[in-house]
């Protein structure tokens, strides 16, 4: 993780302003997305862990996709963001467990990716860049200043989304 970054854990959604960094360290199946608006210098981040919640299951909104990009919304809302101005970068949603059988779990990080994507649609954000699906786990940091994205694995160099 860089220096000065707030990391931002499994489930937990954070918002940064001008000169603040996020990031999610080690995102495989899980999805990081970010909701920017570099004009107001203000970035949200959710690292969502599921697709949705199952009935009988609880957990916090940030754990899923389909409640915590509407939180992580509200969130940058209240910190100065303009929804107009709002767009949505993600990374993560790999298949890290590829030699389970198909039992929902090895398709679990492009269930993550599309329930991100669908929730976006919903709320009419736009989805303007993503790194997504692979095998690889993926370190993201997320720049409030200029909404850069910025997606580091050990397969190849740091990508700016």
């Amino acid at each position: 993780m860089r220096e000065g970054a707030r990391a931002v854990r499994m489930g937990e959604i954070a918002v940064a302003r001008n000169g603040e960094v996020l990031a999610a360290i080690g995102l495989g199946s899980c999805v990081g997305v970010a909701l920017l608006d570099p004009q107001a210098g203000v970035a949200g981040l959710a690292h969502v862990l599921l697709p949705e919640p199952a009935s009988g299951r609880e957990g916090g909104p940030a754990r899923f996709a389909t409640t915590a990009v509407p939180a992580l919304l509200k969130a940058v809302e209240s910190a100065g963001a303009t929804r107009a101005r709002v767009i949505a970068k993600m990374a993560g949603g790999a298949s890290m467990f590829a030699g389970l059988s198909n039992n929902g779990i090895a398709a679990i990080g492009q269930r993550n990716a599309a329930a991100v994507r669908r929730t976006l649609e919903e709320l009419g954000i736009p989805l303007v860049a993503e790194d997504t699906g692979g095998s690889w786990g993926r370190t993201i940091h997320v720049q409030a200043s200029d909404g850069a994205y910025i997606v580091s694995n050990v397969l190849r160099d740091d990508v700016v989304l």
